[in-house]
């Protein structure tokens, strides 16, 4: 069997979703989303496998989902007590749970739609959003946080929309996917045209002179790299390359950082020690590094005055 022809690998999936969250300046936030997104995700798909209330009352972890959404101990109820509450008819003021008038019941027969033949399913808003997802983001994430709500509702949108996605036409008359990648790499305040936008994912990353490559920004070539459309607009199978763009592009900046350094050294030993030092900074981890390095050590000694003793 050929690979699924797929407008992202899933690995670009992933690290789209990782650069929207990138927004986020708290990390707490960003585990946050990251958490309430997987535990919707886990429990939408739970509920696409109960097909019938018996099974959807029996998976613990969607019942449990369910608690924390609207606030009730599903310990203490009875079950039968749940399947009657779920199956009762929100118009009909004499239903059993109207009867009971506890608000948490309430919520919990609204997020649930269940036909005569006891098939259950989400009820949604007029938006189609799960309303009980929705009831959970509001609990979990604070219904006044607004941003970490929108968020999280836009990953949970654009991995459910993403996989329907099957030719550039698909992607681009999608507003929501398009808009999420754009905000993803940091383009959504550039202006794009569609045009704009399916002649940069359909560049040919190797010329330097795409489309992707004439904008002189990185950010437009990681985001066409992000996506496997060939340059006819069709969806190239998945593939392994030698280097990934985003890996090319460090190489790129690595190689020219170091003439910068040899150059420097031309008209100043301490400019291109500054230089290496500001290369390598980041990745040391202990003083051995320093011991181990004479361009670091000198570095080091020359910036506090430390003799060679």
């Amino acid at each position: 069997l050929t690979e699924t022809r797929r407008v992202q690998t899933e690995t670009a999936q992933g690290n789209t979703i990782d650069r929207y969250l990138d927004r986020f300046e708290e990390n707490e936030d960003k585990a946050t989303v990251t958490t309430v997104v997987q535990e919707s995700q886990a429990f939408k798909s739970a509920m696409r496998s109960a097909s019938a209330i018996g099974e959807c009352i029996a998976d613990k972890a969607a019942v449990d989902y369910a608690r924390r959404a609207i606030s009730f101990n599903p310990d203490t109820q009875n079950a039968d007590v749940i399947r009657r509450v779920l199956t009762s008819d929100l118009s009909d003021p004499k239903s059993f749970v109207n009867k009971l008038g506890v608000p948490a019941y309430t919520a919990l027969a609204s997020a649930f739609h269940v036909d005569a033949y006891g098939k259950i399913s989400l009820a949604t808003d007029d938006d189609g959003n799960a309303v009980m997802v929705d009831t959970y983001f509001d609990k979990v994430l604070g219904n006044s946080n607004t941003q970490l709500i929108e968020a999280a509702r836009g990953i949970l949108d654009y991995n459910v929309a993403l996989p329907k996605v099957a030719t550039m036409d698909d992607f681009l008359a999608d507003g929501d996917v398009v808009n999420f990648a754009l905000k993803a790499f940091d383009l959504d305040g550039e202006k794009l045209t569609t045009a704009d936008i399916k002649a940069i994912l359909t560049s040919d990353l190797s010329d330097a002179d795409s489309v992707a490559g004439k904008y002189g920004d990185k950010r437009y070539l990681e985001f066409a790299a992000a996506f496997n459309f060939a340059t006819d607009g069709t969806i190239e199978r998945d593939m392994t390359r030698v280097q990934s763009v985003s890996d090319m592009l460090t190489t790129q900046d690595l190689f020219l950082r170091q003439r910068m350094e040899e150059e420097a050294g031309e008209e100043s030993n301490g400019v291109r020690l500054a230089l290496y030092f500001k290369r390598t900074a980041g990745d040391i981890s202990n003083i051995y590094e320093f011991l181990a390095d004479d361009r670091l050590l000198a570095f080091i000694k020359t910036t506090f005055s430390l003799p060679d003793e």
